[in-house]
């Protein structure tokens, strides 16, 4: 099996990578192009909202170089979900159904390379209108055949096509197309568009937080440049001093500085102006920033405006301040605030596809929190349900109005108990939930847990 996931034979991505057998240094070319003026130049304006989504995703992409902490962000972000485990579950507790499901995700986009191919589809998701990619690579050529392996697709290398049979295009490093039929993908966006003529394409958190990591990397430049830069950062005319008498001072005032280890930056330009006239001094800023500006207020927003465009708490960017137990209690509850937003999305988004497009209908795939104190949570609602089923059963003395086997038959339908411990089942058996838990009829249980 991880044969088979390494070779990628059966991938449109094969034409990506060396094949084997072939020397490690045979066809391979590098290329390193610097710009320049990539650390000053504006960030340019996104282009207008099409199904076609490159040129923006390009944009998009390059907001982790554009600013620092925007991309310690993305990273708390993508890395919050890839070192979370995964439950596989099946309702027969069928070994091999378990196996081959556990051995589909843990290889995914290579041999253990789920953390590594889950923070690849992360980062498409949070950083690209086109979304995330996942390829179904099968046995056979059938829709219906097994599904051997999946695959990361890079967002970039992906069209949509607004086709119901060949929903997607992949275009692979040697500039070949591939049409995946809609059974050989699994594909969403972030906040997905309305618009019917835009495919499905979203609006990322990195589109949410474009303006504000633009104006956050414009002030960091600034005071970045005015500390360490050698470009004028304002124009002082001196009229009353001639030009030599100025050149003088500033060769003494050099020798004397550089004799005491003391050392100076470039900031400004000095006109001198001869004249009996008195000493004089106007001064022009070239670089300034208005009166009243408040460069820590200013990241503090964008801390959090980035936190809110990503779905996580602010403190997971900027911890809090202080060690007071108001400031611990609000970590927790902008902590509960998080959990519904963007990257939740993901994880149910991610645990549908493939649970109804991939998995056997009696296996489920459920990602697990590594929270502790939402565990504890947990147990004390299953706490809090098992006493008021043991209220409404009563005792000898006082007896309830529900008897021993409705008990059971409760305790069996909110989770509690296994199914298996019913005799035979008092409710409805077409009942079925989603409560964003695994998005599968409530009838399953565990069968392995893979961390």
């Amino acid at each position: 099996m991880t044969d088979l996931v390494a070779d990628r034979k059966r991938s449109v991505t094969a034409g990506d990578y060396v094949p084997a057998g072939t020397s490690p240094d045979g066809g391979i070319f590098l290329f390193q192009i610097l710009d320049p003026g990539g650390f000053s130049s504006p960030a340019p304006e996104l282009p207008a909202r099409s199904p076609y989504t490159w040129q923006a995703d390009e944009v998009l992409a390059a907001t982790l170089d554009l600013e620092d902490m925007w991309a310690s962000a993305v990273n708390q972000a993508i890395t919050k979900l890839a070192v979370r485990g995964f439950t596989i579950a099946d309702t027969d507790d069928s070994d091999r159904r378990t196996s081959k499901a556990q051995r589909l995700v843990v290889n995914l986009d290579g041999p253990a390379c789920y953390r590594e191919g889950t923070s690849k589809l992360v980062h498409n998701f949070l950083t690209c209108r086109n979304g995330c990619f996942l390829e179904v690579a099968r046995e056979g050529k059938s829709p219906a055949s097994r599904p051997l392996a999946l695959y990361h697709l890079d967002a970039h290398r992906c069209r949509r096509t607004g086709s119901l049979e060949y929903p997607v295009v992949y275009w692979d490093s040697q500039g070949h197309w591939h049409a995946l039929r809609a059974a050989d993908v699994i594909y969403f966006a972030d906040m997905p568009s309305p618009r019917a003529a835009l495919y499905g394409t979203g609006r990322p958190a990195a589109e949410r937080a474009f303006k504000t990591i633009a104006k956050l990397a414009a002030v960091e430049t600034y005071f970045r440049e005015k500390i360490t830069g050698a470009r004028a950062l304002k124009l002082v005319f001196i009229s009353g001093v001639g030009k030599k008498k100025l050149e003088q001072v500033k060769e003494t005032s050099d020798l004397e500085m550089a004799r005491r280890g003391f050392v100076t930056y470039k900031g400004a330009v000095v006109v001198p102006s001869d004249g009996d006239n008195p000493i004089t001094i106007a001064e022009v800023d070239l670089a300034g920033v208005p009166d009243g500006f408040d460069v820590d207020k200013e990241r503090k927003d964008a801390y959090l405006r980035y936190a809110n465009a990503l779905g996580i708490p602010v403190q997971d960017i900027q911890p809090l301040s202080g060690q007071g137990l108001g400031t611990g209690t609000q970590a927790i509850i902008l902590d509960e605030a998080a959990s519904g937003q963007g990257l939740a999305y993901f994880t149910k988004m991610l645990e549908d596809k493939l649970n109804w497009l991939i998995m056997p209908k009696a296996t489920t795939f459920t990602f697990d929190t590594n929270d502790l104190r939402d565990k504890k949570q947990r147990a004390d609602v299953q706490k809090t349900q098992t006493d008021n089923i043991m209220t409404l059963r009563g005792t000898a003395q006082a007896p309830g109005i529900i008897t021993a086997d409705q008990a059971l038959n409760m305790a069996a339908d909110q989770g509690i108990v296994p199914k298996e411990f019913l005799p035979h089942d008092q409710t409805a058996g077409a009942a079925v939930t989603d409560s964003g838990e695994g998005s599968k009829p409530v009838e399953e249980r565990p069968a392995e847990v893979i961390a």
